[in-house]
């Protein structure tokens, strides 16, 4: 099955690339395809003729997003209605990967997959991405839509490698009033490779690691505990705040509160400490 895989240099998209080393895979990053030359990148997958694109592309800088509507607009809406419609004209199944932000994040018990976003996400990031699954349901039948949240991983900067970074310090401050589930990005990567190969129907999947709902205040004593257990080293005293006090540290962007996404259609995946915990020690010992 010859599988697609773009934006393969990103946090996601390297894992992808590992787990779909046994395929007919070919992998793009930007170098080999300007996703924002739609001419280009179309000429381009035509040529090659996947009968699998999954796209790991976007852009995913939230606060940024709020003055780079433009940018944000082209990587998450405008770019997944080509892909999509490019995958439709090629009878290949579409893989595209969205976000909690989508969301208001007004429900406390979280969103399941059947729960459609409402026309007014909290923030530019959110609406470009609601925008993109729009166009997966109008342009192509053979998809998978995946929502994940909280994602980390070797490959990028994510919550854990800020939290480390602030190893050094006597107390840190960390939000205690939005909820998610901290998701593994290599686990994202198994789960959608199952998805194709056991041929799940299509549609709608909350790839998330169970364990959650937990705050991000829980997940950075978590992140200190085990990096403690696993160095002997001293830790910071971990304090909560509230999102309303973050504004003076540049989150420009609302963040949906409760934005838990409930997976119900795919097997259950592991705790998220189980991975969080394999992480921190890979990175103890680099």
């Amino acid at each position: 099955m010859k599988t697609l895989i773009i934006g393969s240099n990103g946090l996601l998209g390297h894992y992808l690339v590992d787990v779909f080393s046994d395929w007919d895979s070919v992998a793009w990053d930007r170098n080999d395809c300007d996703v924002t030359n739609i001419k280009e990148m179309e000429k381009k997958i035509q040529n090659l003729l996947p009968t699998v694109i999954i796209n790991a592309t976007g852009y995913t800088q939230v606060d940024k997003a709020e003055q780079e509507i433009q940018q944000a607009t082209m990587l998450n809406t405008t770019v997944v209605q080509a892909l999509s419609a490019i995958a439709h004209s090629i009878d290949a199944v579409f893989v595209h990967y969205s976000t909690d932000y989508v969301f208001d994040g007004t429900r406390k018990d979280g969103y399941s997959e059947e729960d459609f976003p409402t026309d007014t996400p909290m923030n530019v990031y959110g609406a470009t991405k609601l925008n993109g699954e729009v166009a997966v349901f109008e342009n192509a039948p053979q998809s998978y839509l995946i929502r994940t949240q909280w994602l980390f991983g070797l490959y990028g900067k994510d919550f854990i490698d800020t939290m480390l970074s602030l190893q050094g310090k006597k107390q840190v401050s960390v939000v205690n009033d939005q909820y998610g589930v901290p998701t593994y990005a290599r686990d994202v990567a198994e789960a959608t490779k199952q998805l194709i190969a056991k041929k799940h129907s299509y549609g709608v999947y909350h790839i998330v690691n169970e364990g959650g709902p937990v705050t991000w205040y829980d997940y950075a004593r978590f992140i200190f505990e085990t990096y403690r257990h696993s160095t002997k080293e001293s830790i910071p005293s971990v304090t909560p705040t509230t999102t309303q006090e973050t504004v003076q540290y540049g989150t420009k962007a609302r963040r949906p509160q409760f934005s838990l996404l409930k997976n119900t259609k795919y097997p259950a995946l592991r705790h998220w400490h189980e991975p969080v915990k394999e992480h921190i020690l890979s990175v103890t010992e680099q």
